[in-house]
């Protein structure tokens, strides 16, 4: 008689996954675009797999770019958050700064600034105020100490050059070198 219990129970338990499944799966043939399915996916995340998730993105289109592009985005970024605009300056690097500022990634504005009409850097712009936004609007803690946890040395914010290095796994050159 035991048995039969938990085999009905099971079976209960398995009727409610396959009616969640199946209001899930309804719920996908209704959507219209690729933009539709990832707000689903995202709604059915934990808040870690979403940062993983936002970084990864945010990653694979930093990877697309020339080495020091990055950098300057960063610069840009940080002083656009400290409400100072001192551009990125190097020295050692000017050739190459040049050269980018040739293939229109970046610009001279008292310092090389990135260039907000560039296919590329409107990408990464997005991805960068959408993990931003994410990051501001984190409702579990345990986010939070799961990132300081698989990186203790890190600060979680985007402003500092430890995050985009560790996190985002781009190099950062600091400007002035």
């Amino acid at each position: 008689m035991k048995e039969l219990e938990e085999y009905k129970k099971a079976l209960e338990s398995s009727e409610e996954e396959v009616e969640k499944f199946r209001k899930e799966n309804e719920a996908l043939r209704s959507m219209k675009n690729a933009e539709e399915i990832k707000e689903f996916d995202y709604q059915h995340m934990d808040e870690w797999e979403n940062f993983v998730d936002k970084t990864n993105e945010l990653q694979m289109l930093l990877r697309k770019l020339p080495r020091l592009v990055p950098s300057v985005i960063f610069q840009s970024y940080k002083d656009a958050r400290q409400r100072v605009y001192n551009g990125f300056y190097s020295q050692s690097e000017k050739v190459d700064l040049e050269r980018l500022g040739n293939e229109g990634y970046i610009q001279w504005d008292d310092g090389w600034v990135i260039n907000n009409h560039h296919p590329l850097i409107i990408k990464v712009e997005k991805a960068i105020k959408e993990l931003e936004y994410f990051m501001k609007n984190i409702n579990d803690e345990k986010t939070v100490a799961r990132f300081e946890e698989e990186y203790e040395d890190v600060i979680f914010d985007l402003i500092y050059s430890t995050f985009w290095e560790e996190v985002l796994g781009v190099s950062i050159y600091h400007s002035g070198s």
